[in-house]
Order: C-alpha cells, then structure tokens, then sequence
C-alpha cells in the first residue's frame, strides 16, 4: 500500500504533462488507482480520492 501515495503523485503529475483539467484528472487517476488497487480499496475510493488528487496536483503544478 506504500506504493499508492507515489503513484497517486506520479499519475497526478503526468496529468498535468497532458494539460488535463483538474476534474480529467481526479476521473483518470482515481481509474487508474482502481485498475490497480480496487480489492485493497473502499468501494467509495472513487468519490473520496477526489481531494488526495487535487493536493497531489498542486503540489507538483507548483513546484518550483
């Protein structure tokens, strides 16, 4: 489960690459979260992981 947290960071990252919008993000890096992780994930991982994204995509549209 360590890995979640950096690949959620990662995933929100490329996102930005792709100029995504902030709402594209939450959808394509909650989808491919649950791809990956949807048996070790509450069945309302998709609508929580929502604010875990934005925090992810600010930190890294930000950094310096």
């Amino acid at each position: 489960m360590r890995a979640i947290p950096t690949e959620m960071i990662w995933t929100s990252s490329s996102q930005i690459g792709d100029d995504a919008t902030l709402d594209q993000a939450k959808k394509r890096v909650s989808d491919y979260l649950m791809s990956k992780y949807a048996a070790k994930f509450d069945p309302r991982f998709p609508q929580n992981v929502g604010s875990n994204v934005i925090k992810a995509y600010q930190v890294t549209a930000f950094a310096p």
